[in-house]
């Protein structure tokens, strides 16, 4: 799953659609949960499954998992 996570995640070519948030988060999550394992931290996600934008899933993804990222460093 992983594996077909990064893949997906470095389609250059993209169009809006629409999506669940909580997809998206959990996407990322999973692409960086050793890291935050590996640092003793824990994500806590409380967000509806009913909650759905309209983007570019690809660029939203990059956006939280830089979030995730600075957060971890910090």
């Amino acid at each position: 799953q992983t594996i077909d996570d990064f893949r997906n995640f470095f389609k250059p070519n993209e169009d809006l659609k629409k999506v669940f948030l909580d997809e998206i988060i959990s996407k990322v999550i999973s692409l960086t949960n050793l890291q935050f394992k590996i640092n003793n931290i824990k994500i806590k996600v409380s967000i509806p499954k009913s909650i759905s934008i309209l983007c570019l899933e690809n660029q939203l993804q990059q956006a939280l998992l830089n979030i995730l990222s600075n957060s971890k460093e910090a």
